[in-house]
């Protein structure tokens, strides 16, 4: 078998500052998001260069192994794009123990533990007998939830399946396989990794920035089922703290824009509050709303030109369909390309109106779906027209690419019981020829300290309660126009 010693994360460098929030992801550290830019000093463990491109089904082409106290995470290169949660194929087999002469027999491996990633579930042997575990089980992230032909999967060392340690030595060995037609296809053969552990490197002081004179502080929140309603004191505390100009809200199927409105008003007190929208894309403001209207053919969402004190923005809050409805959530972006494209054209977003795209993307299936949503890709151009870049410079929207406070994470949406992993889904893209982003993060309760909690009024288990989202925000403001 193959044999590598994975590299220490570097900890030397790229600490927070006492007192500074997370810019992006932590120096130093593998952070499963989907870019692979912390992989640069990293040799592969495995490749296999030979492969067509498109290979149907595919095989692995690469394979990067990395690990620390925590975590064992890997890079994993494929030789055609695939989703990972949905046709990959893809299973990855751990032999937990480095022996092979217990667990499953494969690739010369004593597998313990199988993680079948189209399943989006495992067998992990203890005693000998095999249990089912979910990714919650073994503090699985994978990224990104769209489909792509490279990913990172990481997993927690300190996990533990019917009390036993899921890696309880420091060697393991592993194999990652494809089936197609239920069966094996292709296999990269067993690698031995013997595991690092250096502490990972951690920030100095998490605290929550505060919104700052001239800026402009977006959310975009789903609320889950009405829970602002339903659930209001994490929602109270969660809103007051974070204190933004305007709220995109996803899901308040119960009740309307004008309780919605209310609501911000008692939350919020002080200021002037105006809303937009209905349902599934409510838009609440502190600044005027000169128009708004629906969001694509199934009405899920909302549109809002808003007049803020620097200048005109236009709000966009969409809800495309979830999870197998690959079709209507095409439909949906393509329909809010075709809209930006055409208010452009008819004035209604005049050269220098900045567009701002803040909600649950819903981002589970095809690549071209991201796509259209930055460079306005429109799939659909015999009923949506000609795709059009939607910045008003002519090229695509930024996405502000939110890290949590720590830096250490960049998921959107979490449920530790669901056979889906946490991801990215919730999403604010905005346009970078009009506006400079200030800030982006995303709020997990948890990781904030005790000090930061009793400033801020937080309790620690504020955003596990309220949702299964997280709260994301931008910090956004308008450029001088002699720098545009």
């Amino acid at each position: 078998m193959l044999r590598l010693m994975t590299l220490g994360l570097v900890v030397a460098f790229g600490l927070l500052l006492a007192g500074e929030a997370a810019a992006g992801p932590l120096s130093g550290r593998v952070v499963v998001d989907g870019r692979f830019e912390d992989w640069s000093d990293a040799a592969p463990a495995y490749a296999f260069p030979g492969a067509d491109p498109g290979t149907d089904p595919p095989v692995v082409t690469g394979l990067w192994i990395r690990s620390d106290r925590d975590r064992l995470i890997l890079r994993v290169r494929l030789s055609a794009e695939v989703l990972l949660q949905g046709d990959s194929g893809l299973a990855l087999h751990i032999d937990t123990d480095a022996n092979p002469a217990t667990g499953q027999s494969l690739d010369g491996l004593g597998a313990e533990c199988s993680w079948f990633f189209s399943r989006r579930e495992g067998r992990v042997r203890v005693l000998g007998a095999p249990i089912r575990v979910l990714q919650g089980d073994l503090g699985l992230r994978q990224a990104p939830t769209v489909s792509a032909s490279e990913f990172e999967v990481s997993f927690d060392r300190k996990a533990s399946v019917a009390g036993a340690p899921l890696f309880p030595g420091a060697s393991v060995a592993l194999a990652l396989t494809v089936e197609s037609g239920g069966r094996v296809v292709a296999s990269t053969g067993g690698i031995d990794v013997t595991l690092d552990d250096a502490a990972p490197p951690s920030p100095q002081a998490i605290v929550l920035p505060t919104r700052e004179p001239g800026h402009i502080r977006i959310l975009s929140y789903n609320v889950l089922f009405d829970g602002c309603f339903e659930r209001p004191l994490p929602f109270r505390r969660i809103v007051g703290a974070l204190d933004p100009d305007v709220l995109s809200l996803q899901e308040l199927y119960r009740h309307s824009p004008e309780e919605t409105l209310e609501w911000i008003r008692r939350v919020l007190p002080g200021s002037e509050w105006h809303t937009a929208g209905f349902g599934q894309g409510v838009i609440l403001s502190r600044f005027p709303v000169l128009a708004w209207g629906p969001l694509g053919t199934r009405r899920r969402g909302a549109w809002a030109i808003l007049d803020t004190p620097q200048g005109r923005l236009a709000l966009v809050n969409p809800h495309p369909p979830c999870c197998g409805d690959e079709a209507g959530r095409q439909e949906e972006f393509d329909a809010m390309a075709a809209w930006i494209r055409d208010s452009r054209a008819s004035g209604l977003l005049g050269p220098e109106m900045a567009v701002v795209v803040a909600g649950d993307m819903n981002l589970v299936g095809d690549s071209r779906q991201l796509a259209t949503l930055l460079e306005g890709a429109i799939v659909d151009t015999v009923t949506h027209g000609l795709p059009a870049p939607p910045d008003a410079d002519g090229t695509p929207l930024a996405d502000a690419a939110p890290y949590h406070l720590s830096g250490t994470e960049a998921y959107t949406w979490r449920s530790d019981r669901s056979e889906f992993a946490p991801g990215k889904l919730d999403y604010i893209v905005y346009s970078d020829s009009v506006l400079d982003l200030a800030r982006a993060f995303v709020l997990w309760t948890p990781e904030l300290p005790e000090d930061t909690l009793r400033e801020t009024g937080l309790e620690a288990e504020d955003t596990v309660l309220a949702s299964d989202h997280l709260p994301v925000v931008a910090d956004v403001y308008f450029r001088d126009p002699s720098s545009r």
